[in-house]
């Protein structure tokens, strides 16, 4: 029996017959391989560059600069609060430096170019308790002021008001207060009062223009203690407890304004006298 020839031999990777030809179909498959395996690595090798150097675009894109991460950090709380303090000392140290004049104001209603200057000014009170405002809302005051109130009440001092020319500053009650002026816009007329001009009104209701000349009065208690107000209250006017001799409500009220047809009314038990400033 003839043997019959085997074509390829997969174990020893020869032909059996034709060996050169199978040698160089080997040869050309291992060539081959090669230049697929380098051709890959190639590719991944180009792969790897192109991502680093776009992770490192985006980065350097997206990180903050320096100048921005400082610029957009949020001071602490305990670095704001000193800041705070030392601002406060310094203004609470200042308070009475550079000062122009100073004015001593019981209860009344004063005008800024006419009683006092227009400007800016510091507030201290002096005794008493009482209404502190003004007539401007904007750099204004609208206070509860006084000394000797334990339960933080009343306020003792007020930094920084603006009195436009024209605005008007009403301290009520018995409270007086000085002003401290550190900068003055104008100056001030001041007012006088003509004595020989008074009229005594009694407890009852006066119209001004009928029972005395329409004007503006210093109003100051006589005898006794009560109520006096005028129907011009917002305007003003006067509404004021006035006493004899009382600390607590004070005897006189400055600058109070009567137009014609003006109604005043003086409680029962109070007489004042009224002068006509001029």
């Amino acid at each position: 029996m003839k043997r019959r020839k085997r074509a390829f031999n997969f174990n020893g990777g020869c032909c059996a017959a034709g060996g050169k030809a199978c040698l160089k179909i080997k040869t050309e498959s291992k060539t081959t391989l090669k230049k697929i395996r380098l051709a890959v690595l190639f590719a991944l090798t180009a792969a790897a560059f192109f991502f680093s150097s776009c992770k490192t675009d985006v980065s350097e894109e997206t990180k903050p600069s320096a100048a921005k991460t400082a610029k957009s950090e949020t001071p602490s709380a305990s670095a704001y609060k000193a800041q705070t303090e030392k601002e406060t000392a310094s203004t609470t140290d200042k308070q009475y430096e550079n000062i122009v004049k100073t004015y001593d104001l019981s209860a009344g209603i004063y005008t800024a170019g006419i009683d006092i200057p227009a400007g800016l000014c510091n507030i201290a009170a002096l005794s008493g308790k009482g209404n502190l405002y003004s007539s401007n809302f904007v750099g204004g005051i609208n206070e509860l002021f006084g000394v000797g109130d334990t339960d933080g009440i009343y306020k003792e001092s007020f930094l920084g008001l603006r009195l436009p020319i024209n605005s008007s500053l009403t301290v009520t009650s018995g409270l007086k207060v000085k002003l401290f002026f550190t900068s003055a816009e104008s100056g001030y007329k001041g007012r006088r009062y003509d004595e020989t001009a008074e009229v005594t009104l009694k407890s009852g209701k006066y119209i001004s223009g009928m029972d005395f000349t329409p004007g503006t009065f210093k109003v100051t208690a006589e005898s006794g203690s009560g109520m006096v107000y005028s129907s011009n209250t917002l305007g003003n006017g006067i509404n004021e407890v006035l006493a004899v001799e009382d600390s607590t409500f004070g005897g006189t009220f400055m600058n109070a304004e009567f137009p014609e047809g003006t109604e005043v009314t003086v409680g029962d038990g109070l007489i004042v006298k009224i002068i006509p400033a001029v």
